[in-house]
């Protein structure tokens, strides 16, 4: 039987050392926590180290961990493979044996380039990981495993796509319990559980890569199995919020109902996205008695030209109107803006800050997220950069952060362009932050 430890790369600040005062943890390992239950559940020793510790400490950990680890198995986003790759490297310098995976939006579309160049990473899990991740953990032959890609001598094979599993598996209990032991036996003093009650997406916006991941479909996981994992994460009274990050959360309207017949918050806060084009009254004061005191909304862009573009149109009118469902409801309200999408320029973006900045003076929007576009793998922009006269400054997938400087240019909209308008807009940020008892408490700064 194969021991199995699954690791979050560390949350940059502590890894990199960049606030070591910063006492706040936005947790990560939902991904990680669904596939260690999927494998507990099928009789498989799994451990899971988590992102919050801070670098020299999280290598202490790990070093002791491998001694009784078979497969280390790893997870990123793009900004954070480099990361995941130095913990890749240290697995294989502690025992060359140890068999490692890596998986995630990242690797799904970087994984040939990654098993041609990097040499720690054994095998690349694509997409959904949980049926994929027991297949390897049972030590079944690479060559049968659907999902996966590896290199054999000289070649790199790619195995068809695994098929998405119908029902999504249920949190571990156990599991949850010492996660949430980890969390309060650390120094954070402020934490926020992501949670995700879906898979899948309907829509096709360019910038997104997630209905390639999940599919272009809805997957629900049941209210009852939502309930009894809502209740174990509350259990932890460091959470002070559980952020539902399903890019569809309100779309069934009857699965929202039944949602928030059964489940009420009083501990904490709840938080979601939802669509701005789609959020009447009767669905805010539905969720505001349920526990929902933030809706945050994709809004990118308010020039048709550019919402054309990325496949998404909402036109001011319908963008007011849902805030103020939002407002009269009781909740806070905030906002995504993306600076540099295909078809965006200095104009644009002042333009946009404008009619922020009314909204916020009509008291329509307390929170504001402001985003450099990136043009991350798994897109046509980062495959095709020359179709929207898009300059990529850098592939260095560090620098691959949309709060960072900005990697992108276009003969219409320069770097340092992009960079002075996002300034404006994160200095308005600050503003509304400051000015908004509950942002301030809990934003990202």
């Amino acid at each position: 039987m194969s021991n199995i430890l699954l690791v979050q790369p560390p949350e940059y600040r502590r890894y990199y050392n960049q606030n070591p005062d910063y006492k706040r943890y936005f947790s990560r390992e939902l991904g990680l926590l669904q596939i260690a239950s999927f494998l507990k559940q099928n009789n498989i020793n799994i451990k899971i180290i988590p992102g919050f510790y801070r670098k020299e400490e999280f290598f202490n950990i790990l070093k002791k961990e491998l001694k009784n680890t078979d497969i280390l198995g790893t997870s990123c986003l793009t900004p954070e493979y480099n990361i995941a790759s130095d913990i890749l490297k240290f697995t294989k310098t502690i025992n060359p044996k140890i068999k490692t995976v890596l998986g995630g939006y990242h690797a799904t579309w970087m994984d040939k380039e990654i098993i041609k160049n990097n040499t720690y990473v054994d095998i690349i899990v694509r997409g959904e990981g949980e049926q994929t991740f027991l297949d390897i953990a049972q030590n079944k032959d690479k060559k049968q495993i659907k999902g996966i890609t590896f290199r054999e001598k000289n070649n790199i094979i790619i195995n068809e796509d695994q098929i998405p599993i119908k029902n999504i598996p249920k949190l571990d209990p156990g599991l949850l319990k010492d996660y949430n032991k980890q969390i309060e036996n650390s120094e954070i003093d402020f934490f926020q559980f992501d949670y995700l009650s879906t898979r899948g997406c309907p829509h096709n916006c360019s910038f997104c890569t997630e209905n390639k991941f999940w599919g272009c479909g809805i997957r629900f996981k049941s209210i009852d199995k939502v309930k009894k994992e809502i209740d174990l994460i509350l259990e932890n009274k460091k959470c002070k919020r559980i952020f539902f990050m399903d890019s569809n959360f309100t779309i069934n309207k009857d699965y929202l109902k039944e949602f928030c017949k059964t489940i009420k918050n009083k501990q904490a806060s709840f938080k979601c996205y939802t669509r701005i084009n789609d959020y009447p009254f009767e669905t805010a004061k539905l969720l505001k008695k349920s526990g929902f005191d933030v809706i945050h909304f994709g809004v990118e862009h308010f020039d048709s030209d550019v919402q054309n573009k990325m496949n998404k149109v909402a036109d001011l009118e319908t963008i007011k109107k849902s805030l103020k469902n939002a407002k009269d409801a009781g909740q806070y309200t905030g906002i995504y803006i993306l600076i540099g999408l295909p078809g965006d320029n200095f104009e644009k973006s002042k333009k946009n800050y404008d009619i922020i900045y009314q909204l916020y003076k009509e008291k329509l929007l307390d929170e504001l997220v402001p985003m450099i576009f990136i043009p991350y793998p798994g897109t046509d922009h980062f495959n095709n950069p020359k179709k929207y006269g898009l300059t990529v400054s850098t592939d260095d997938f560090s620098q691959f952060t949309r709060t960072n400087k900005p990697i992108i240019s276009y003969k219409e909209f320069k770097s340092d362009e992009i960079e002075s308008i996002f300034k404006l807009f994160a200095d308005l940020s600050y503003e509304m932050s400051l000015k908004n008892p509950y942002t301030s408490l809990y934003s990202e700064p």
